[in-house]
Formats: structure tokens, sequence, C-alpha cells
């Protein structure tokens, strides 16, 4: 099964046990469709001393995941205890000026969309990496926006904007890492411009922040590391649509 072999090979590279004393062996193995539960065997123990090991392990988190990461144990062996390891925070914040945009309407001049990492080296360049500002279905962005960082170090690539997996035109704007950053980095993205088509519904016009620049652990549907809510989508009033018909007898 190629998700285990994937597993164990994690397994092999990520966890270290050292023997603080005594001769504890123990062999850790992936469970079968269970990828955040291992199984450990022990191979040897000593019968008359206490003995203690040290386990380093690394894991792979959710992008969209913050929180305690939390560690159980139990087994034959007695040990029954949940221990916090490590917290996790989101990788960046984002935020936009609020503006109403209306259904049904074209080129709609928007407010700025500031993106701030957390950290220094949060967005990272590796292997052409790609940070994703993705709008709902039914929203495109007019034209490409105005891309820059204001704050930091962080170097970018040329923009583009590409068809969302819904099918909407332009409605995924790309923005190529360069070079990570040593200072904590701001994005700016302003001259911002949607384009909403009538499948668009009343509310909050919200954009999902994603991308391979963001996102190291690449676990299934679990890939947006922020959201910014960027407009709030509104129904036109009678006198802003305008349109025309031909009745003939």
């Amino acid at each position: 099964d190629s998700k285990m072999d994937v597993a164990q090979e994690f397994i092999e590279n990520s966890i270290i046990i050292s023997q603080e004393n005594g001769g504890i062996d123990i062999d850790f193995v992936p469970v079968q469709n269970k990828p955040s539960l291992l199984k450990g065997t022990f191979k040897n123990l000593s019968a008359n001393t206490k003995d203690k090991i040290k386990i380093r392990a690394k894991v792979l988190v959710a992008v969209d995941f913050s929180g305690d990461v939390t560690l159980e144990f139990s087994g034959s062996q007695g040990i029954t205890d949940t221990i916090t390891v490590a917290k996790v925070v989101k990788p960046v914040t984002g935020k936009a000026d609020l503006v109403d945009v209306k259904i049904g309407m074209q080129a709609q001049k928007a407010g700025d969309i500031l993106i701030t990492e957390v950290k220094p080296e949060t967005f990272i360049h590796a292997n052409n990496a790609e940070l994703r500002i993705v709008a709902p279905a039914g929203v495109s962005f007019y034209e490409l926006p105005k891309v820059e960082v204001t704050e930091g170090d962080l170097l970018l690539g040329t923009q583009t904007l590409t068809r969302g997996e819904d099918g909407t035109r332009n409605n995924v704007l790309v923005i190529p890492v360069r070079s990570s950053s040593d200072k904590v980095s701001t994005i700016k993205v302003s001259n911002v411009s949607y384009s909403l088509d009538r499948t668009v519904p009343e509310g909050k016009l919200v954009l999902d922040i994603e991308g391979d620049a963001l996102d190291r652990a690449g676990i299934k549907n679990r890939t947006t590391a922020a959201t910014i809510v960027a407009a709030n989508c509104v129904t036109p009033a009678p006198g802003d649509t305008v349109g025309s018909c031909e009745f003939r007898i």
C-alpha cells in the first residue's frame, strides 16, 4: 500500500529514539487507515531497572489547523496519559478594506488586501512555490491587481490570474515567491476590482489564502491557510440594472 509506505518512510525519517537509561528497544509502525496513530512494539525491556527513552518526532500539520498538539498514550504496557507537546498558530493573518459589491455587475472597485506572515520565512520559495488568493465561485478579478511587499524583505515573482477549480474565469490570483523573508513581511494587494455573476449569493465575499508557499503538509481538503472577508455582496437597486426588450405581434 503506497500510503503505508509513505507513512513508514515518514516515521523512519522523523522519529529519533535515544536511550537515556537501560536497554529499551521499541519499533514504531503506522496503523492502516489511521494516519494520526502509531503503534510501538517493545522488543527489549530490562527486568530489574527503570528504563527511560527520549522520543523526538516531526509531525505533519494541516495548514488550516491551529491550537494544541496533544499526544495520547495507551496500550498493554499500562501507559495511559495525554500530554501537550506543541502549540500551532496560523501562518498568516489577513484583512481587507470592506466595500459593498453588487451581484451581477462587472468591474467593481474593492478595498486593499493585506497578508502578513506571523514570523520570518513563513512563505517558502523552494520548488517554485506560489501563494494563491482564491475568490468564491462566480466572482472574478476584473483585472490583474497590483501586488507589492510593503514591510519586510520578502521577494515576489510576476503575478498572474487563472481559472479556479470551479471553472470561474480569473478568480485565482497567483503570486510566486522568489525568496523567503529574513524579516516579517506584509503583502499588499491593491487596485482590486471584482466582477460578480448572478449566481453569487448575498452576504460576505470571502477569499481563501492557499498555495504551497504556505502549505508544507499538503493534506487533502485542508489547504486553506486563512480566509479574508473582502467585501459584502448585495443585490443591486432597480435603477442599477439596465435592460431592453422588444415585442412583436
